[in-house]
């Protein structure tokens, strides 16, 4: 990872609970054994860390299809700046 995933990652699976943690940072130059990616997807699907994730991201998807969907909160500022710049 660079730029800003480690920062996505961090904000998705520490704040919004949305999804969770491969690896930490420090390690983030090391190859994952196939075994640990194993030992993840496991606890995404199975683990109720996973099923909690899960319900997190469902959450969070309809908050963005609200978000940009006509008369959504994204919608009406695009709507704005695009006002604003074809003045």
């Amino acid at each position: 990872m660079h730029s800003d995933q480690p920062w996505n990652a961090g904000y998705v699976c520490g704040h919004l609970k949305a999804g969770i943690v491969m690896r930490p940072w420090e390690k983030s130059r090391e190859t994952l054994p196939a075994k640990e990616i194993q030992e993840v997807i496991k606890r995404a699907i199975d683990s109720d860390e996973g099923i909690a994730a899960q319900s997190a991201a469902k959450a969070l998807a309809e908050d963005v299809r609200a978000a940009v969907a006509n008369g959504g909160s994204s919608w009406a500022d695009m709507e704005e700046f695009v006002g604003r710049i074809t003045k």
